[in-house]
C-alpha cells in the first residue's frame, strides 16, 4: 500500500521546467535521502539537460541541496540525457549519460560529479564534467560501477560505423580516461555485427566487469552479456 508518510499519500511529483521532465535513476544517501537523476527539456524540444532532485524522508525537496533541492546542468549546449546515478564513498554524486556537442553536434559519453550538496565538483576533470567520444559518432553511456580503488566504470553503446556496439569507458578519479584500461581508457565489443546496445553494468567480486544488454542477431535482438578481465 501507498506509505502516507512519504508525500502525504506515498506520491510526489516535482516541477523542473516548463516542459518535459524525465527521471531515470535513483541512488539513496547515507542518511536516507533519494537522490533521482534524469534530465528536463529546456526552450524547445531539442534542447536538455541533466537534472538531479534531491528528496527528505518524508517526500519534501532538501533545501540544503542545488536551488530548493534542484541541480539543473547543462553541458555543451545541446541535448544532454542523464541515465545512471550512483554514490562515492566520500558522499559525492556520480552521474552518466551523453552529452551533445551544441545544437547539431557529435553526441558522447558524459559523466558529471557533483559534491553531496549538489554543485559541479572542480576536482574532476577541472568543472566537475566529462566527455568521451568513441569514433565521432553517437554514443550513449546508460550504466555506471566504482571500482574500490575510486575509479568509474561508464557502460553503453557507441556507433562504430555500421552499427552500435558495446562501449565502456574508465575513468581515473580526477576524471581522466584511465590509460590502462581497454585502448586509453576506452573499449567496445561487437557480438555478431548488428546493433549492440549494452544498457547494464555489476563488477563481480574477483574485479571482473559484467555489461548486458541486447545484441541483434541479423533477424531479432537477444540477451547479450559480455565479462571484461
Amino acid at each position: 500500500s501507498l506509505d502516507t508518510g512519504f508525500g502525504g499519500d506515498g506520491i510526489v511529483t516535482t516541477y523542473l521546467t516548463a516542459d518535459n521532465d524525465q527521471g531515470q535513476a535513483l541512488v539513496l544517501l547515507a542518511d536516507g535521502r533519494i537522490i533521482l537523476a534524469g534530465s528536463v527539456q529546456r526552450d524547445s524540444p531539442f534542447f536538455h539537460d541533466f537534472a538531479l532532485v534531491c528528496y527528505l524522508l518524508d517526500g519534501t525537496l532538501d533545501p540544503s541541496f542545488g536551488s530548493n533541492g534542484r541541480v539543473i546542468t547543462d553541458i555543451n549546449g545541446g541535448r544532454d540525457f542523464a541515465y545512471a546515478v550512483t554514490l562515492q564513498a566520500d558522499g559525492k554524486i556520480l552521474v552518466a549519460g551523453r552529452a551533445q556537442d551544441g545544437p547539431t553536434g557529435d553526441i558522447d559519453f558524459a559523466l558529471l560529479r557533483y559534491s553531496a550538496t549538489g554543485s559541479l565538483d572542480n576536482t574532476f576533470s577541472s568543472d566537475g564534467k566529462v566527455t568521451t567520444d568513441f569514433t565521432g559518432g553517437e554514443d550513449r553511456a546508460y550504466a555506471i560501477t566504482l571500482q574500490p580503488d575510486g575509479k568509474v566504470i561508464i557502460a553503453g553503446y557507441a556507433f562504430m560505423g555500421s552499427g552500435f556496439d558495446f562501449a565502456l569507458a574508465r575513468y581515473l578519479p580526477n576524471g581522466s580516461l584511465d590509460p590502462i584500461f581497454g585502448t586509453g581508457g576506452k573499449l567496445v565489443t561487437d557480438f555478431m555485427a548488428g546493433d549492440d546496445l549494452g544498457l547494464a553494468v555489476v563488477l563481480q567480486l574477483d574485479g571482473k566487469i559484467v555489461v548486458a544488454g541486447n545484441a541483434f542477431n541479423g533477424i531479432d535482438a537477444d540477451f547479450a552479456l559480455a565479462r571484461y578481465k
